[in-house]
């Protein structure tokens, strides 16, 4: 019996199935892909910023990256674990990653309190004028 397709939902029903799992319940992502979203995180943060107020922009921007990749079924603390020993090496040098593994930290202390996860604030970045002052 095929769960695609025209009048998929009634057949899946009909078959005894939760349509709500089979729709919603994504599979869980290969190993590597979880791999390669940390480091694109991670890579995405080791950027040069002019002022305090980027850095924690960018670390909480990459701080909800990760969150958004992580598998569902997976235990939080472990794949936090992972993150902050993949980051672990970066810290001391790239403010932003320090501010992402200091948010990770955050979440795993219990109980659990919300965390301050504000966007940032739209503004213009300067174009190629502020490029060729950096240089």
């Amino acid at each position: 019996m095929s769960t695609t397709g025209r009048g998929a939902s009634e057949r899946v029903i009909a078959a005894g199935f939760d349509a709500i799992s089979l729709f919603c319940d994504p599979s869980p992502k290969k190993c590597a892909e979880g791999a390669m979203n940390l480091h694109r995180t991670l890579h995405m943060l080791q950027t040069q910023t002019d002022c305090q107020a980027r850095v924690a922009e960018l670390g909480r921007m990459g701080f909800m990256q990760w969150l958004g990749g992580l598998q569902g079924r997976a235990s939080f603390a472990r794949q936090a674990e992972i993150a902050l020993l993949a980051a672990h090496r970066f810290r001391s040098s790239d403010p932003a990653v320090e501010v992402f593994c200091s948010l990770i930290e955050e979440a795993l202390v219990m109980p659990p309190k919300p965390l301050d996860l504000a966007l940032p604030e739209k503004r213009r970045r300067g174009g190629a004028r502020s490029r060729r002052q950096l240089i």
